[in-house]
């Protein structure tokens, strides 16, 4: 490897090649450490984001750490690889190289698996809005025409008929509107999702 290592301050360079060699094996397992760290946060936030029952602030506020740790987890895997690319022995490089590339390959599982759980987990939030706003729609013409006789003739029949289908007529225009209603927030909060997703890529 070069005869630098990275430190809090910036490079430093160790004339004593004994104890640079030290120093950026300590680094190299640094780096390693953090890759398995990052990961396994990425992994538990993901099953967290498959068990949540909350809100949908609740789920953005998981998903801002996913993409957090996988930020993280990003940042580790390119200097892994820079120090395979800078590494002097050949059987070293490449063993490093090998390694890097296992670890993208296990970061865009960590991203797939996140991606998928996300959207099942709006799915549900969504499936949750729409049965809570349907649940809430008041049912309008109970009772009505109640305290009528028995006997009544062929005109209270009519109105009544008249009624039946005045109150079908109102509930058919309501139920559409509340569709419509359903159909919006739907949309707002796949928009948003796509919007959550999309910026997993940047």
């Amino acid at each position: 490897m070069r005869s630098c290592v990275r430190s809090t301050a910036g490079w430093s360079t160790w004339p004593d090649t004994a104890r640079m060699g030290g120093e950026e094996q300590v680094y190299l397992s640094v780096v390693r450490q953090d890759i398995v760290k990052y990961d396994m946060m990425v992994k538990s936030l993901i099953q967290e984001i498959r068990e949540l029952d909350g809100s949908q602030a609740e789920l953005d506020d998981v998903g801002s750490l996913v993409r957090s740790r996988i930020a993280q987890l990003r940042e580790q895997i390119e200097e892994l690889k820079r120090l395979a690319q800078e590494e002097d022995n050949e059987d070293e490089r490449h063993q490093l190289a090998e390694e890097a590339a296992r670890s993208e390959k296990m970061l865009q599982d960590d991203h797939q698996a996140f991606r998928n759980a996300l959207l099942v987990a709006q799915l549900t939030i969504n499936q949750r809005s729409k049965d809570e706003l349907l649940a809430k729609r008041p049912v309008e013409g109970e009772g009505e025409g109640e305290g009528e006789g028995e006997g009544e003739g062929s005109g209270s029949v009519r109105q009544r008929e008249r009624r039946t289908r005045e109150l079908l007529l109102r509930d058919s225009s309501r139920l559409s509107d509340d569709l419509l209603t359903v159909t919006r927030l739907i949309q707002d909060n796949v928009q948003k999702s796509r919007q959550t997703v999309d910026t997993l890529g940047g």
